[in-house]
């Protein structure tokens, strides 16, 4: 495995994902979240370039997992939810404090965990068949249980962050099997699940904000392809690797608590202006 360029391209992705989340959801409010015609926020050039940047991101992420271990990547581009996180309080002139702030180190805190856990290991073996099996029990019990969360907008969210979590480690296989009938059926698997979990997400961000939303997809998208790097790819990943996911998954549930996460930011005394 080639990890420096792995752990510098999922580090771009997760700048380039951010971003993208965050101009996605301002295209959304500036149609109008509540407007029936929900494609005709693609004539907003904003979301456009959120779109691009999505990308962007997309590609980085990919290309790290093509070279690099899940249990490597994954971890790393969850960065992308704090980023967002801080991206969404500037906008909303809002200070991060209390849960949020709480939520957003410890995401960061994981992230370097991970990566200090799984600096060094490699896994050559081939995909398992029946830890691919397991893994998509564990995809279809957790969409089930999706079903008894009270808002639409996290239940959107989840089902996206599942249905990503099957394009990453089928994305991983087509890496691994190359050029063969498995390959190819991981390959097509690969491409309906993203244009899925592009719609889901979409979907949701038209019921919620975009760090509530990003975080629980990207939370579900983080800690499920761990179980597959485990179960599917025998990846041997450590403890602190797994400290690093818990601090990460508990982060998420903290930056995406809204009561008391943040507060606005006071206003200027007056006759003050901001210079530039």
């Amino acid at each position: 495995m080639i990890q420096l360029p792995s752990i510098l391209l999922a580090l771009g992705g997760a700048v380039f994902l951010s971003l993208g989340t965050i101009l996605q959801w301002l295209g959304h409010e500036r149609h109008g979240r509540a407007n029936p015609i929900a494609w005709k926020v693609s004539g907003q050039p904003i979301w456009w370039t959120g779109i691009v940047c999505s990308g962007l991101g997309t590609v980085c992420f990919y290309a790290a997992l093509w070279v690099g271990m899940i249990s490597m990547v994954q971890p790393l581009s969850s960065l992308h939810i704090a980023l967002t996180a801080v991206g969404m309080g500037w906008l909303r002139k809002e200070a991060v404090l209390g849960y949020r702030a709480w939520g957003i180190s410890m995401v960061a805190v994981g992230v370097l965990a991970c990566l200090v856990g799984e600096v060094g290991k490699e896994s050559a073996d081939p995909p398992s068949l029946l830890g691919a099996v397991a893994f998509m029990g564990l995809i279809l019990v957790l969409g089930l249980a999706a079903l008894r969360l009270p808002r639409v907008a996290d239940r959107l969210a989840v089902w996206s962050g599942a249905v990503y979590s099957i394009s990453a480690v089928s994305w991983k296989a087509v890496a691994d099997l190359g050029a063969s009938l498995p390959g190819l059926i991981a390959g097509m698997l690969f491409g309906a699940t993203y244009v899925l979990g592009f719609v889901l997400m979409q979907a949701a961000f038209r019921r919620g904000g975009a760090g509530a939303v990003n975080a629980s997809a990207s939370g579900v998208a983080t800690a499920l392809p761990m179980a597959a790097a485990v179960w599917v790819f025998s990846e041997p990943v450590g403890w602190m690797t797994w400290v690093g996911i818990v601090l990460i998954a508990s982060g998420v549930v903290l930056a995406g608590f809204k009561r008391g996460a943040c507060k606005p930011l006071p206003e200027p005394p007056s006759g003050l202006t901001n210079q530039e």
